[in-house]
């Protein structure tokens, strides 16, 4: 029996452990299947981001047009040209105006008729700004490649004398794309790069075009990841990054610090993770075979790789952000999960436990408490045959009837029917044997079988028998006379 409870616990217990596997898989999974969360929040922040550049493109060919086409004279205010002049620095410039700076040759009467559509743009902007750019963390920015590089940004510091809007590396990167489209209209996602305040940002780009559809420059602003609340839909245990097919990192929360350098993917000392892993998620991203490197996770849906800078078994979800080649990818730390499947597991293990033990504790006392109440029954039935035992001697040696029913007047917890019947009985028995208690039923049933007058009827036989006897002698010694009287025969018969 105990062999059998043990085998019984050990397939309950692996059964709890499957089962806590179960529950681990499916808030895996779940998790997994809200990065559909995070995937729309980063695609509408594209979308808000292309809204923006494409509107301020447009204005600007807007006022291109009505300063080469309007017969009236346009007049705007010139924009705060703080970012390179350090004499017209103040608060108002960077924090409630586009600012604006010339960082190629100063303007002459060409260039600032060619200026004239960007300062009217750089008034509307200031104006609306609000309206068309409220957040701070990712200013626009635009400028005309010519010779005197006409720069202007949302929000702004001041910038280092050698800054260069033509040298910068979203321009390069922009100029190489275009050389290779031949639509002007399209938009682009820039590599991540160092901006003035030492933080990385990763720009989206479209050229800024004249009336004349001649592309004469270059909008862009930085991608907010913050404006969606990304960092919001993540928890403790889910990491967030944002990289292209060669694994280039565009969003991280490594980007929050100053100071630093492009990161990749596959930099163990940055992510955790080497080459071999980042090939891995690539083939679960692709649709082709991938190896799990996980202990407990060998899934053939689910990607697990070992992280070397947690410590830790991460579950990894990718998904392509619509209209990029932007590759979203969410990190779940199984430590978190795991623990509170195996506290489920633990708990409903010493819960088992417990009631095994229970199980095993009445297992054992069952057999004495059916020995003790089988002695007590046994006990109270043999007091009672005991009783009998003693009225039969009673009724047998000494005929004594105060013991007929002394055993209904002592008390007891139990009583057997059937001894008591029996006792009943025996004494109904004995009352019937000694005449002198005999009861009306004794009695009838002796009437009927033995008759009251029985001596008499003997007395009477005998006396007929010897009448008989005698008469029959006097018959024979007579038989041979004639004239027999019956007359004596009559007076024989007359006698009963």
């Amino acid at each position: 029996m105990i062999v059998t409870i043990s085998q019984t616990q050990n397939y309950i217990q692996d059964n709890l452990k499957s089962i806590s596997n179960e529950i681990f898989i499916k808030q895996t999974s779940q998790q997994l299947d809200n990065i559909w969360i995070y995937k729309q929040s980063m695609e509408r922040m594209f979308q808000f981001t292309q809204r923006q550049i494409y509107s301020t493109r447009r204005i600007y060919k807007y006022f291109d047009y009505l300063e080469h086409n309007s017969q009236e004279d346009q007049y705007f205010e010139n924009p705060h040209m703080c970012l390179n002049n350090k004499t017209e620095v103040d608060s108002f410039c960077f924090k409630f105006s586009t600012t604006c700076g010339i960082f190629g040759v100063p303007m002459n009467n060409q260039l600032a008729q060619e200026a004239e559509s960007i300062t009217a743009l750089t008034f509307i902007l200031t104006s609306f700004r609000i309206a068309l750019d409220h957040t701070n963390s990712a200013p626009l920015y635009y400028f005309l490649d010519n010779e005197s590089l006409f720069y202007c940004i949302t929000t702004g510091i001041p910038f280092p004398t050698s800054f260069l809007p033509n040298k910068r590396p979203y321009y390069i990167e922009f100029k190489q794309k275009i050389s290779n489209d031949s639509s002007s209209d399209n938009f682009y996602f820039a590599s991540p790069y160092q901006v003035v305040s030492g933080k990385i940002r990763i720009p989206m780009m479209i050229s800024l075009v004249d009336y004349k559809d001649k592309i004469v420059g270059m909008v862009a602003k930085d991608i907010d990841f913050g404006y969606a609340s990304v960092a919001s839909n993540s928890n403790e245990n889910t990491t967030l990054y944002v990289i292209d097919d060669q694994g280039k990192i565009f969003y991280s929360l490594l980007y929050n610090q100053v100071n630093l350098s492009v990161y990749y993917f596959n930099d163990s000392d940055i992510t955790g993770f080497n080459t071999n892993d980042f090939i891995q998620i690539m083939n679960n991203h692709n649709g082709l075979p991938f190896q799990n490197n996980c202990k407990n996770q060998q899934s053939t849906e689910i990607l697990c790789r070992y992280n070397t800078k947690v410590k830790d078994n991460l579950i990894i979800k990718s998904t392509q952000l619509a209209d990029s080649p932007l590759i979203l990818i969410v990190l779940i730390e199984t430590n978190t999960v795991q623990q509170q499947s195996e506290e489920h597991f633990n708990l409903q293990k010493e819960l088992q436990q417990k009631a095994v033990q229970n199980m095993m504790i009445i297992i054992a006392l069952m057999p004495i408490a059916i020995i003790l109440i089988s002695q007590t029954i046994i006990h109270l039935v043999l007091k009672q045959l005991n009783i009998l035992i003693n009225l039969v001697k009673q009724n047998v040696y000494q005929n004594k009837r105060e013991y007929y029913f002394s055993f209904l007047k002592k008390d007891s917890l139990f009583q057997s029917d059937s001894v008591s019947a029996l006792i009943i009985a025996s004494t109904k028995l004995s009352n019937c044997i000694i005449g002198a208690y005999k009861t009306e039923e004794c009695i009838k049933q002796e009437t009927i079988k033995y008759p009251k007058f029985l001596r008499s009827h003997l007395r009477m036989k005998e006396r007929l028998t010897s009448t008989i006897r005698f008469f029959n002698d006097q018959f024979r010694d007579k038989v041979n006379y004639k004239g027999f009287e019956f007359r004596s025969l009559i007076s024989i018969c007359n006698l009963f």
